[in-house]
């Protein structure tokens, strides 16, 4: 894309830009006594020149993975019970092509376990299984990746909440 700077003569190349927030978010599903559910971190991704294939004139490279680090959930006060934790979005303002996944990208540190959820999982507005544990978990870290991204999506800042929800199993 190419725009003219008023003042300037001559021709720039304008850089799209996109600020993506992801807004994370816990619940703790029903009644389930003291089971608590705690996720801290965030990723915004910043698309820009930098983003280019190849400079100007190319598209984005398509694929952006959140640093390690960037997130990380707390299971805990399960009174020695098995959980599962469940996965969906909140879409803010959210273009069609482009989807966001989720991995659990650590086991944490405690007493109990953890499994599943360690290949990245494309995230929905329907609630679906993340990966599940027995015990208490700390500091489980999460990794996210977002796809899809090209040239033809309009700059915009555009944001979705992640909600992760635990449910206690028998």
């Amino acid at each position: 894309m190419r725009s003219t700077k008023r003042g300037e003569g001559t021709r720039r190349t304008a850089v799209r830009r996109a600020l993506l927030r992801l807004v994370l978010a816990a619940a703790a599903a029903g009644s389930l006594g003291a089971i608590s559910i705690t996720v801290s971190g965030s990723w915004s991704a910043v698309i820009d020149v930098s983003s280019l294939q190849g400079g100007p004139g190319t598209d984005l490279i398509p694929v952006q993975e959140s640093p390690a680090g960037s997130a990380a959930l707390t299971v805990d006060e399960t009174n020695r019970q098995g959980w599962e934790i469940t996965v969906r979005r909140i879409d803010g303002t959210w273009p069609a092509g482009l989807a966001l996944a989720v991995k659990r990208a650590s086991d944490g540190m405690g007493s109990g376990t953890v499994s599943g959820g360690t290949a990245y999982q494309g995230l929905t507005e329907i609630d679906q299984p993340f990966f599940s544990g027995s015990r208490n978990r700390v500091h489980i870290d999460l990794r996210f990746q977002l796809s899809g991204l090209s040239v033809k999506i309009p700059p915009s800042a555009y944001s979705t909440t992640i909600v992760y929800t635990v449910v206690q199993t028998i």
